[in-house]
């Protein structure tokens, strides 16, 4: 299924003139900086949060339509083929053809009791140039609304999660991974997802009615900075410091 007229079909439902201010933020968690010499794959966990650190609305689903370069970065989830699942770039997917179609396996909820609810779809696939859509479906408590600390369920709400196997526990549900390809990266170079549409449908606790939040509600994360090894910049900071002892030296 589409995965944006997968949100698009809830908005429209509820009525898209439901417009409200700022109260969610869709974190996009994985790491910022990226050593050029590895570790190149990290979980990634897609958290919705409120900005009302007083109030914790539920949020009812979220929708993204983002563009990348499948030579620096993909993302993986795991893929039923022939009963056996192993863990594939998205983009490997049939442009046009549902994940689920596709055998890949994804949830958005770690808690037993709440089966399915995500959705995916490579939109189109030129040369490098990946557009894809990711939505889910299972909302609930934003990620802030639970006791400190969080438990692992509250923790990671909102999150696509993909499976290690074909059953639909929650034991074979782990975090979607990013991955980077540093043989086609240099240190400095910046790596990011271009977000070309985004749905945040969630109640308003002022009125218990669920709006579309799209418009005010941002997305934080999703830039990526390639850096070079600790070993290296603590040599170069070292480098540095001596050429400035010797211009001392030589000043004196």
């Amino acid at each position: 299924m589409n995965a944006y007229r997968f949100v698009t079909i809830g908005a429209l439902a509820l009525g898209m003139s439901l417009m409200a201010n700022a109260q969610f933020r869709l974190i996009i968690d994985a790491p910022s900086q990226i050593d050029i010499n590895g570790p190149a794959e990290f979980d990634i966990r897609f958290h919705v949060e409120s900005d009302d650190l007083n109030n914790f609305p539920n949020f009812s689903t979220w929708g993204i339509d983002f563009t990348y370069d499948k030579s620096k970065v993909d993302l993986i989830a795991g893929r039923n083929v022939g009963g056996t699942v192993t863990f594939t770039p998205i983009s490997q997917a049939p442009v046009g053809t549902g994940f689920s179609t596709a055998g890949f396996l994804l949830n958005s909820t770690y808690a037993p009791g709440q089966a399915g609810g995500g959705a995916g779809l490579i939109v189109s696939a030129v040369g490098n140039a990946i557009r894809a859509q990711l939505a889910t479906a299972v909302g609930g408590s934003v990620r802030n609304n639970t006791d400190d600390p969080p438990n692992n369920e509250v923790l990671n709400k909102g999150t696509l999660v993909t499976r290690t196997a074909v059953a639909n526990t929650a034991a074979t549900r782990v975090p979607m991974k990013i991955r980077f390809n540093l043989d086609n990266l240099q240190v400095g170079d910046i790596v990011s997802f271009q977000f070309n549409q985004y749905r945040m449908l969630a109640t308003d606790p002022t009125d218990g009615r669920v709006k579309d939040f799209s418009q005010t509600s941002p997305i934080v994360g999703g830039t990526f900075e390639v850096v070079p090894e600790p070993a290296s910049m603590i040599a170069l900071g070292s480098g540095l410091v001596g050429l400035l002892a010797l211009r001392r030296r030589r000043s004196n």
